[in-house]
This record gives structure tokens, sequence and C-alpha cells, in this order.
């Protein structure tokens, strides 16, 4: 008998049918369950490393092929019944023992996290204790005067070391904490790495008359936002979009004057204090994304525009109040006409 699993080709089993039953039949009886301490939760990172059919090393996209290609070689059989993501339930089919096997795969590049389910999730932390952590792509490695890839091993190498607890996984940004540790000690020490980019506490206690909100260049390398970081003594609190950095100065810091150093800083696009903007630009705001909600937009593109101008203020430097406003009057104004489902959607 072949054994496929969906267009998965994974081999062949041998079925002996009992001479007294003669007429028996093989059929498909949907996925079978596994126990619990055979089972795996892998989380795989969205890129990796490849070596290509002419021994030449890439970094790219992690494709259905490549976890396909995963669970061949490690006997792992899907337990979920939908398609390609980056979380995945597996079986560990034969005699190998799933805890071992978890150890291999978390040693891999492309797999951030490998544990047999009946382990249970990691140990609880406190949101107070945690720390967000987003890492470089690339580090400067001064023995070959190269920059080197920042892989995943590097990271859970660091995660070790420091006698850090991974809260929530993904690819450059992973959540962190250590039992009974507060927050900020887990952050001055993950700072010292070259490694990280940098830190934002999970819960944080913060002060609008000492933040500045900064758009980069599109020339800008996000990693080079270390240096900028440390030579005007500020820290990340909160990332917007599209790549808005609020950055937050110590007590008692000249935000205007920083604000027009980070300005002149080649690589710096805008730069500007939190303060409240005049209520008739909120106003104008809101009215005109209520305009457009409704015919002859689509609800995606009405959504857009929302989008866009949440930004601009946000660029502009309002208050959290004054977006939180802005977003309740575009929730409150009606719909003209109903969205137009053959725009845009």
């Amino acid at each position: 008998m072949e054994w496929s699993q969906g267009d998965r080709h994974l081999g062949k089993f041998t079925a002996t049918i009992n001479k007294d039953r003669p007429a028996a039949k093989l059929g498909n009886k949907g996925i079978p369950g596994a126990p619990e301490d055979r089972q795996l939760e892998i989380h795989f990172n969205e890129q990796g490393f490849f070596l290509s059919p002419e021994g030449i090393l890439h970094h790219r996209k992690l494709t259905p092929a490549d976890i396909e290609g995963i669970f061949e070689q490690y006997g792992l059989r899907d337990l979920r019944d939908w398609g390609f993501s980056h979380s995945y339930l597996v079986a560990v089919t034969g005699t190998t023992d799933p805890q071992a096997l978890a150890a291999t795969l978390a040693q891999l590049d492309i797999v951030n996290l490998a544990r047999v389910k009946s382990t249970g999730p990691a140990p609880s932390i406190p949101e107070d204790q945690q720390v967000t952590v987003v890492f470089k792509s690339t580090v400067h490695d001064p023995r070959n005067n190269a920059s080197v890839t920042v892989a995943r091993q590097h990271i859970r190498r660091l995660l070790k070391k420091m006698g850090l607890t991974l809260v929530h996984p993904n690819s450059r940004e992973t959540t962190v904490g250590k039992t009974s540790v507060a927050a900020r000690p887990v952050e001055q020490e993950l700072s010292k790495s070259p490694l990280v980019r940098y830190t934002i506490p999970k819960t944080q206690d913060l002060n609008e008359a000492r933040q500045i909100v900064v758009t980069f260049e599109h020339s800008f390398n996000p990693d080079d936002i270390t240096t900028l970081l440390n030579k005007y003594n500020l820290r990340v609190v909160a990332i917007g979009h599209p790549d808005i950095y609020r950055l937050e100065a110590p007590e008692g810091t000249d935000v205007s004057l920083v604000a027009s150093q980070l300005v002149a800083e080649g690589s710096v696009k805008t730069a500007n204090t939190i303060k409240p903007l005049p209520q008739a630009t909120i106003d104008g705001a809101i009215r005109g994304v209520a305009r457009n909600k409704g015919y002859p937009w689509s609800e995606t593109e009405y959504s857009f525009m929302l989008y866009q101008a949440l930004s601009v203020l946000e660029k502009e430097g309002a208050t959290q109040a004054q977006l939180e406003e802005f977003k309740q009057g575009c929730n409150k104004a009606p719909i003209l006409g109903g969205f137009n489902p053959r725009s845009g959607d």
C-alpha cells in the first residue's frame, strides 16, 4: 500500500490480512490520533538557510516543500487538517523518542520552537516580567570583516546563556522573560548583546511628554537604529505602521532639542515631539475619512484611507488620547449607502 499524507507521498507499508477473512477491506478512516506524549508542537521561522542542488547556501523564505521535507526526514505525521502555516501539531511515528527528536529539531535554523505537547506550555511569566526583543538581521564579524546573518541558533544560544524562557516565538521579534525577575534587568542584560536591535517591556510606565515620533528614510537600515538610540540615550517604546518609531528620552531631557538633532541626521525623515494637536486637525481628519465611509468605496479601500490618516496624525505627534478620539470618531460615522462590493475587494 502506498502511504500518502495530503499531496505528499511518504512511502509504503504492508498490510497482513487474515486468511479467514479474505474479503477484508482497507479503507480511509481519516486522520488517526496519537498519544499526547508522542505529539510535538513545532513553530517554524519564516526564513532560513537552505542548500541548493549546486551546493550553494541560500537564505530565503520557508516553503511548504521545505516543511514536507522535514516531516519526511524525521518521520512526522501532520495532525492538523488545514494547509501551510508556520505552526504545526505533529505525531512522531515509529520508535523515535519524542523528547530527543524535539531537542534535535530545536537545533535546526528554520525551527523556532519544538516541544512535546504533554510537557504543557512554558512556565507562566507575568506580563510585567516579559520583554519583547527585536533581533538584528546581520552583525559585523570583525574576524572576517564581513556581515554575518543572525541565525536562529545564535538567538537560542543567547537566550539559553541568559536563562530566559521563550514566552512567544517569532522570526525576529521574540517575547522572553525570567521567572521572578523584573523586566528592566532583563532589558539591560539583553541590550549588551550585539545581536539585539532593541527591547520593549510588555508593560510600561510611559510619559508622552518625553516621547518623540520618528520616521526614517527609505534607505535606512533598521539594524542601525541601535547606534542612534545609544547616541541620544533613547529607547523604543512602541512601533507603529508603516515603520513609525515612538522613542522616549530620560527625565529632564529637552526632547524638542533632541528632535531637531535627530532631523539633522541624514537617515531620519521626520522627528516630532508628542503634543496635543489642534482640535480642528483631529476633527478634520475624522471628516476626511468619514466622507469616504461607504459608496463608491469598498470596505478595504475605506480601511486603507483610515489607516493612512491615522499614520499622518501619529507622525505629527498626536497624543494617544487624540489617536483614540480619531478612531472612535471614524467608528461612529455612518456608512454612506453601504460599501461597494465590486470596488477594490
